[in-house]
């Protein structure tokens, strides 16, 4: 039974995953891709990736995720940020080590993604990203 609640909650996270979407995610199909990365400087570090848009695309879901280590807490908090051309910016919660940009009305086909070190107590820190264009 999936919660009555929305999305991102604690029963169901973001949601239930859509496997044939996620597969297409991992061979790179037209409109969806991943990265990782890792930050290793307690300063203020940015991982980005640059991302095109089809015409026909007009919106955008892009999810980080990372295994933060034990606390009570975020120990290691980091911040996605999706920017498009014209600088509009759109950002995850900075609270949670699983965030989300859901962006529908996307106006420019170039988006930047970033990933960046708000604070880390234990280094290196990994992190995977995900994106979908619809």
């Amino acid at each position: 039974m999936l919660s009555q609640h929305t999305h991102p909650n604690p029963d169901s996270g973001f949601g239930r995953v859509n496997l044939a979407h996620s597969i297409g995610t991992v061979h790179g199909d037209d409109g969806a891709g991943f990265f990782e990365g890792q930050v290793d400087d307690t300063s203020q570090m940015s991982v980005s990736n640059n991302i095109t848009a089809s015409h026909h695309h007009t919106k955008l879901k892009v999810t980080l995720v990372w295994s933060d280590p034990y606390g009570e807490n975020i120990q290691n908090s980091l911040l996605l940020t999706v920017e498009d051309a014209t600088g509009t910016k759109c950002r995850g919660d900075d609270d949670n080590n699983a965030q989300q940009v859901l962006w529908d009305g996307i106006s420019s086909q170039d988006l930047t993604i970033t990933v960046e070190s708000l604070g880390l107590t234990k280094l290196p820190q990994a992190f995977a990203v995900a994106w979908q264009f619809s």
